[in-house]
């Protein structure tokens, strides 16, 4: 393994989110779960969804864990993560999810959380994608200089411009929500398993 570092983008990239955010606010809501889904492969925002949808914050947060075993990771995630820490290669997270409200209660209740050195979300890093601060913010907490050497993993255009603008690598992970190579990518990856060779 010669990467110096892997970070990695959520939904799409580390767990099938869509369909389960569509299936818990759409019962929350009473909406059609398919609708949700659309809209948000399209990358439309849970937050701005919750909101629209009259659910609050903490009566989604709390539907979300009490059916965080619904939530599927990719597969071969897991095993990859922990093969990863085994090897004792840095790892973070970057992504636009809440941290509170979504991200951290859903990496505590799949046992992932501990797995990372970083995790940056949108609690603690107002900057968005594809500005680069979220990721220069993650290396610099694992102590890793972004460099050709260090992977971004994620599955959108909007992540490899993150990359790009932070002068690290990226890894497309081609099982997730966009299904055109992002231009201007380091590495097409068509299984989780192929990040232990970057």
């Amino acid at each position: 393994m010669a990467a110096d570092a892997i970070v990695f983008d959520v939904d799409g990239t580390l767990w099938d989110s869509a369909p389960f955010f569509s299936a818990v606010l759409g019962d929350l809501a009473g909406v059609p779960h398919e609708a949700l889904s659309r809209k948000l492969l399209r990358g439309e925002s849970i937050v701005t969804l919750v909101i629209q949808h009259g659910v609050s914050r903490q009566m989604f947060r709390r539907a979300c864990v009490e059916r965080s075993e619904e939530l599927d990771l990719f597969d071969g995630i897991e095993e990859t993560l922990g093969r990863l820490r085994t090897g004792r290669v840095p790892i973070g997270i970057v992504t636009s999810l809440p941290g509170e409200m979504i991200l951290i209660p859903l990496l505590e209740a799949k046992d992932l959380v501990q797995l990372f050195g970083s995790v940056i979300h949108a609690g603690n890093c107002r900057l968005r994608k594809p500005n680069p601060t979220g990721l220069r913010s993650s290396l610099s907490a694992i102590e890793v200089r972004p460099t050709e050497s260090v992977f971004y993993i994620g599955d959108r255009d909007v992540d490899q411009q993150t990359a790009a603008n932070a002068g690290v690598s990226f890894g497309w992970a081609s099982w997730g929500y966009q299904h055109e190579r992002p231009a201007g990518t380091t590495t097409v990856l068509s299984t989780a398993a192929e990040i232990l060779a970057l």
